[in-house]
Formats: structure tokens, C-alpha cells, sequence
């Protein structure tokens, strides 16, 4: 489920025949980029692929998305008008509405210092899956207590002017609005003085814009004493959160809440006083050293199971471990259990400090969080070392299994050749049956007994019932093709085989052999 490392210089060899699609074949358009869509509950639905037409004026361009199923089976297209600073889109699970929004990456490449002011602001649009229409998205703003549509088609003039005047006003007001499944609005609304944040409130609205509920929090404080109320979760029943109490920028407690979205009313408080507070604070954003977002979230019908760094008072020497919380749905209860770094010493003869360096200069650098449908936690690390001028040095992968009370019960080490001036040789994961297995990939290389040739290897690697299982496709170079795997349904990989033209560009499904 992550995204991290592409493979290049590579070409393929598989004995198996296999479903594709050959990109460069599906448009006229130049290939812009794809990615996947998902559902709500992460299974994927199928894939979407950008292409570019060019300008049609001096700020607008064409472009076209061409929908693939699951088993890329061309499903709709349609050729649209965009910004022209417009790369290509990310994409959000799809809505109740059987919809997607695009999110628009930019392309920098196209910004030109001499009138750039005068071009629209890249905006969001949706598709409607069953009815294949594109749209801007249909974004409600709240302010003054009513409800509006979000300004459209706004220069970048236009909005560095509202930067402007917004930072001129002693108070800011800000909100953000949530549309909720069956048409009422939940807001969060707050209040900006002096860069401090006051007056928060969660709003609930019902379809005819008529306040429902409120919930009040960080106000009428007393000097230097501040709330703060992060939300971990939301669905149509419940809304999960975290609130924080500081006082002189030191926090003095935090609770966990779960509230009932349909009335306010607080279904359960529990108090969060068995290990330092400061360490829930990353929950809500967990990151590897290089900076990649780590899902460290997992939402069950029966649990909640969330993964942050864990610290001691002394933060200055890093992060010792990580924690659990798992809060069980059906008995409104929550447990917190902390695993050090140096825990796993009793299960490896790897020398891991408190604060997860190893020998060498290698550190344990997080790569990918596994969280099952039992609630068990496996952690994936990749040693890596970073020397001067940014050169960074990869190697083996490390495996923390825990057990259902977050306890390690094995450490398992993939060996793996050194990789020179790559981020990661960790590629992405997938759940299998229902969250109960696993399947991660990873990239290596070897050479050949008695040749200067290296090959390229891809393992695919499965823990089903608890049982590890690996398999090893063996890849060897291709002058100017490369291949990129990605995820693709369950029980198959997808292979992106291209040149560096992209005039042989072709997506295909293989089959996982587990």
C-alpha cells in the first residue's frame, strides 16, 4: 500500500501469458502519467492514465483520462480542458456518489515569471465513475455562519491579493467543511490571533444547512493555556479524537474521545496517562527518514489500531520504539503498549541501540507498516546510512513481528546486496483476505558467477497464517527499457514496461504464484 522505489533498466521474463495494455496504443495524446483508483476500503477498482494534447491557449491545455478495470479492460475516456500548469492528478478513493476527485500535481516546467499571476489557480475536479462526466469539484466553504460554494477559476493574482488582506486582519478566521454520506455537513472552524489558535468548534449541520450540534473547545482559557483536539477517525456514527492540554507549551494531559456524529454527545472519555504524552503527537503523521508518508492507520468494523514513535523525556536522542493504540469499538476501551528499539535484542544477534542506529552508522529507517485484522503489528525497516553530500547507503531489510500485546516474537532479516545513492529498495504492500495475510515486494540485484552483468531480481514475499513464503523473479537489462511494478489486485502484480520515449509503453497483470 505504499509507494516508494521504481525499478529501472529493467525487462521482464515470466513464463506465464498475462493481461495488458499498451498505453501508447490507448490515445493520441502524449502519456502523462497514471495511478490507481480505490474504494473506500482500499480495494482497487482500477486504474486511470493521463494524456497530454497540448495548449489549446495561452493558459488552458487539453488533456484526456483514459479508466481502466482491475483488469485493464479500457472502460470510458474523455478528452477535457484543464489549467496549463496542470502535470497530471493525484486521486481520492471514490465517494458514495460513485465519484473521484482529481487533485492537480504542477508542472513548474510551464510557469513563466512574466504572466503567470494572470493564469488560473489549478483546479479540482471530479468524475463521476457511472456516468464518465468531469466537472470542478463542487467544494462547500462555511464563514460568517453560512454556507457557500468555494471561489472558482481564481487567478494567482487573485489569491496572493486574499493573502494579503488576510494577513492584515488582527483575527483569522478559518473552517473546513466535510460533506457526510447522507448530505449533512460536519465543520471545524477556528479562530487565528497572533498565531494562536482559539475558539475551535466541530460543527454538525443537517441537508438544510440548520445547526445540529456543537462541540466547544480552547476557550476562555486562562494565560498560556491552550486545548487541542486532532480528529483520528470519522465515519457516519462516530467521530474519534484526540484532545491536549497545554499549559506554558508543556503538556499537562490528553484524553481519547469518541463521539456520537449524530447527536455531539460524548459516547466515551478515556484518560491517556500510562506513557509520555508528547508521543501521540506524531499519530496523526508518521514519516521515514526520507520523508515518505508511513499508513500508520488501520480502521476495522470491531477495532481501531493506530502507530506513532514512542520517546523518553529526553527527546534530543530521537525516538526509542513506537506504541499501539487500540481502541475496541464494541467495549469503548483502550490499551497502549510500547515497543523499544532494543526490544528485538533478544530475538537477533543484530546490535540495535536504544534509539534504533546500528553498527556501521546504519540506522533502522521505517519503510512500511503491516496492521492485521487481529490487531497484531508488523514493523519493516531498511538499514540505511547517510554520508556527506547527501550519498546515502541501503542494504538489508529488518522485519519486527509482534504478537496480539505488541510483543516481539520474531525478527526477520532479508539480506540484500548494497544499494549506492537510492532512497530504498522497499517497493509496496497489499493486504490478503480480508487484512488477515500479507504481500510485500522489494528489489535487489546479484551478478552473474564469472560475468560483470548484474540481474535484477523482484521478490515477492506473502505471510499467510503466520507462514513467510518468498518468491524471486529474475529480471535482466534491456538497453533503454525500464519497468515499474506497482499494485494491482489482489493475487497480481502490475508491470509497467516502457522506453524511454514511450513509444513501447505497456501495463500488464501477473499472477502471484501463493
Amino acid at each position: 500500500m505504499k509507494k516508494y522505489i521504481l525499478i529501472s533498466f529493467l525487462c521482464f521474463f515470466l513464463n506465464s501469458a498475462a493481461q495488458s495494455s499498451d498505453l501508447a496504443l490507448l490515445s493520441t495524446g502524449t502519456y502523462a502519467g497514471s495511478t490507481g483508483i480505490y474504494e473506500k476500503n482500499d480495494a482497487l477498482f482500477g486504474y486511470i492514465v493521463y494524456y497530454d494534447y497540448g495548449l489549446v491557449d495561452k493558459f488552458t491545455k487539453k488533456m484526456e483520462y483514459v479508466i481502466l478495470d482491475k483488469n485493464l479492460n479500457k472502460v470510458a475516456n474523455k478528452v477535457f480542458e484543464t489549467e496549463k500548469y496542470v502535470a497530471n492528478y493525484n486521486v481520492t478513493r471514490i465517494n458514495h456518489k460513485r465519484e473521484i476527485e482529481l487533485r492537480p500535481n504542477i508542472d513548474y516546467s510551464a510557469a513563466s515569471i512574466w504572466n503567470y499571476k494572470d493564469q488560473k489557480m489549478p483546479q479540482t475536479r471530479k468524475i463521476n465513475l457511472e456516468k464518465n462526466e468531469i466537472s470542478l469539484s463542487d467544494e462547500i466553504c462555511f464563514k460568517d455562519n453560512k454556507f457557500s460554494d468555494c471561489p472558482k477559476e481564481q487567478t494567482f493574482r487573485d489569491m496572493q491579493k486574499d493573502a494579503k488582506e488576510e494577513r492584515k486582519k488582527d483575527v483569522k478566521y478559518k473552517s473546513d467543511v466535510v460533506i457526510m454520506e447522507d448530505g449533512t455537513y460536519l465543520v471545524y472552524e477556528y479562530y487565528i490571533d497572533n498565531d494562536k489558535i482559539s475558539d475551535n468548534s466541530y460543527i454538525k449541520f443537517d441537508k438544510d444547512n440548520k445547526e445540529i450540534w456543537r462541540y466547544e473547545f480552547n476557550k476562555d482559557l486562562k494565560k498560556k493555556q491552550f486545548e487541542n483536539t486532532s480528529v483520528l477517525n470519522f465515519d457516519q456514527e462516530n467521530l474519534y479524537m484526540v484532545q491536549t492540554f497545554y499549559e506554558k507549551s508543556k503538556i499537562t494531559s490528553m484524553k481519547f474521545l469518541r463521539l456520537d456524529i449524530k447527536t455531539g454527545n460524548i459516547i466515551v472519555e478515556i484518560p491517556i496517562t500510562n506513557f509520555d504524552a508528547f508521543d501521540l503527537n506524531n499519530v496523526y503523521n508518521l514519516r521515514d527518514a526520507n520523508g515518505y508518508s508511513v499508513g500508520n492507520k488501520k480502521v476495522f468494523d470491531d477495532k481501531l489500531v493506530f502507530l506513532g514513535r514512542s520517546y523518553e523525556k529526553n527527546r534530543s536522542d530521537g525516538a526509542i520504539g513506537f506504541y499501539r493504540f487500540l481502541f475496541d469499538k464494541k467495549t469503548n476501551t483502550g490499551t497502549f503498549e510500547i515497543l523499544k528499539y532494543t526490544d528485538a535484542l533478544t530475538k537477533t544477534n543484530i546490535k540495535i541501540e536504544r534509539n534504533g542506529g546500528l553498527s556501521g552508522s546504519f540506522f533502522l529507517a521505517i519503510r512500511d507498516v503491516y496492521i492485521l485484522a487481529d490487531g497484531t503489528v508488523n514493523i519493516m525497516f531498511e538499514k540505511i546510512k547517510y554520508g556527506n553530500y547527501g550519498r546515502s547507503v541501503a542494504t538489508d531489510l529488518i522485519l519486527f513481528k509482534t504478537d496480539i500485546n505488541f510483543d516481539i516474537n520474531e525478527v526477520k532479516i532479508f539480506e540484500k546486496a548494497k544499494s549506492v545513492n537510492e532512497t530504498s529498495d522497499y517497493l509496496f504492500s497489499q493486504y490478503l483476505n480480508n487484512d488477515k495475510d500479507l504481500v510485500f515486494f522489494y528489489r535487489d540485484y546479484e551478478k552473474d558467477d564469472g560475468a560483470s552483468k548484474k540481474n535484477w531480481n523482484l521478490y515477492i514475499n506473502t505471510i499467510k497464517n503466520g507462514v513467510f513464503n518468498q518468491e524471486k523473479i529474475v529480471i535482466s537489462s534491456k538497453k533503454d527499457f525500464f519497468i515499474v511494478p506497482s499494485l494491482a489486485k489482489e493475487g497480481y502484480v502490475l508491470l509497467r514496461e516502457y522506453n524511454k520515449d514511450y513509444k513501447h509503453n505497456e501495463v500488464r497483470l501477473e499472477r502471484l504464484n501463493y
